[in-house]
């Protein structure tokens, strides 16, 4: 199979696609019931880690544990919630229309 290289042009078209596609997801997945649901509780287990740390006195490694699945809930949280929105999805589907066009 020969395919030919893909230009550049055709690289950036598919990355903003698949960027697109994902926002959309996560705006479908955001303003679900269930997506509210795991919002919520993602914003619980912060507060529950946060309040571990600052409520008891932990040993160095328990410390930096708590801290590091304080920090992965919290970039989800935030990838979630700014990939669902408007404004991003709408700047996605700008850039698309121009990578497209002649």
């Amino acid at each position: 199979m020969n395919e030919e290289p893909k230009t550049e042009r055709q690289k950036s078209v598919e990355r903003l696609q698949k960027e697109l596609t994902k926002a959309a997801r996560s705006k479908h997945f955001v303003n679900s019931d269930e997506g509210q649901y795991v919002i919520e509780y993602i914003g619980e287990l912060i507060s529950a880690f946060t309040n571990q740390v600052l409520n008891s006195r932990k040993s160095h490694e328990e410390y930096i544990e708590i801290r590091a699945k304080v920090d992965v809930l919290r970039k989800l949280k935030q990838v979630l919630e700014v990939q669902s929105n408007e404004e991003v999805i709408a700047k996605l589907a700008e850039d698309l229309a121009l990578a497209t066009s002649e």
